[in-house]
């Protein structure tokens, strides 16, 4: 039962760049800071929708379908008490996602059975993928065209996982799922099975230290129940209603630093998610979900690739500043000079002794929004931090 899953765990880090002097334009309104005396370099302060325009391609409509799956996705503790972490997560747009994350064999019979797109998670008790005594499930999303093509799909793909060593594996029944397609080979500890509902497939894949089949089966059917349950309120979408998908359906990426104004849609990128898909971002899902949780947040946005810059939508203006104090906690607790005149901003360094990029962080509220800017360079991230205070002061 092969499984390779290789994936892009978005652990909440931000963009760099380089600008100069300037001024913006805004007016303030009462009890606010006037945005046009604030240095902003030559960072943009206008919302993302006046400087570009979605297109609703076929292309990216697939991406934003993904992340709408994201959005129904399992979290750890709904598995398992114990499973605290993320170790990974990524959308699945083509053959060759579906062989990262499941095997090899796998990706001709997604492919032959006209996979539209997915979405993965690897949760577990430790955020460490080659810990031996790790115990984990990851969870697999594939839609495909339409409940036959699923049911078809789940079928073969267990099939093909188990033509892989026939005289090894045997079969397995899951409690309460009996449509469910599932092996295992007697002492190793791992356990696979998919199924279908409507024009999805769910696959699990159970890892844990000891070749328990009482164990590895509860696990997995615990992750394939609560899946399932997911998706009841999110049917599949056929390629009309995908096309219909917005880019940014409550102005998220508008309140977001993008100095390049790219606005194509990305997984991994360019996205707004739900506080559920949050969770796809977050390597500790318990600890740093609580801390969202008990700020109200209901939305998050990102913009960028190597260093995104985040925005939260907060219960209320004062969990937005609360929140600010627990992001920089995340990993930048060393001081850092925070920029003059705007309220409630702060900012950290890295903690860590290898520092690839983003070395300062900035954590600035408005009104429920918090966003957080990083750089390496502590003048730009003033700048950045200004420029995002006023974006979001002109995204109202």
């Amino acid at each position: 039962m092969p499984h390779r899953y290789r994936v892009v765990a978005a652990l909440l880090g931000t963009l760099a760049l380089l600008a100069g002097c300037g001024k913006v334009d805004g007016v303030p309104t009462a009890a606010e800071i006037d945005v046009r005396l604030l240095d902003v370099g030559n960072y943009p302060t206008t919302p993302l929708e006046f400087r570009y325009q979605y297109g609703h391609s076929l292309f990216d409509s697939t991406r934003l379908a993904a992340m709408r799956i994201a959005d129904t996705m399992v979290t750890g503790r709904e598995i398992d008490a114990n499973f605290h972490y993320l170790v990974g997560s990524d959308a699945l747009l083509s053959r060759d996602d579906v062989e990262d994350v499941l095997a090899d064999a796998n990706g001709p019979v997604a492919e032959r059975n006209g996979m539209v797109v997915g979405f993965g998670v690897t949760v577990g008790d430790t955020d460490k993928d080659d810990d031996p005594k790790k115990t984990s499930v990851t969870v697999v999303v594939l839609q495909f065209p339409d409940p036959a093509a699923a049911e078809r799909a789940a079928r073969e793909l267990e099939q093909t996982d188990f033509d892989v060593a026939p005289e090894l594996n045997q079969r397995v029944s899951i409690p309460n799922i009996p449509a469910a397609h599932a092996h295992w080979r007697p002492g190793v500890p791992t356990l696979g099975a998919f199924t279908s509902q409507g024009a999805y497939v769910i696959s699990a894949f159970t890892e844990a230290p000891q070749p328990d089949l009482g164990n590895l089966t509860d696990l997995t059917r615990r992750a394939l129940e609560n899946q399932s349950r997911l998706l009841d309120g999110a049917p599949a979408l056929n390629g009309v209603e995908m096309l219909r998908l917005e880019n940014d359906p409550e102005g998220m990426l508008n309140r977001t630093l993008n100095p390049e104004a790219f606005g194509a849609p990305s997984p991994r990128s360019q996205l707004t998610l739900t506080r559920r898909g949050l969770a796809t971002q977050l390597n500790q899902q318990y600890d740093r979900g609580k801390i969202l949780d008990d700020a109200g947040v209901d939305r998050y946005a990102k913009t960028g690739g190597f260093n995104p810059t985040q925005t939260f939508r907060t219960r209320d203006a004062d969990a937005a500043i609360a929140l600010g104090e627990a992001v920089i906690g995340w990993g930048f607790t060393d001081p850092a000079d925070a920029p003059e005149g705007i309220p409630h901003v702060r900012c950290g360094a890295k903690t860590s002794t290898v520092i690839s990029a983003g070395r300062y962080r900035c954590t600035v509220p408005y009104q429920r929004y918090l966003a957080s800017v990083e750089s390496d360079q502590i003048v730009d991230l003033h700048q950045r931090a200004a420029a995002q205070y006023a974006l979001m002061a002109n995204s109202y």
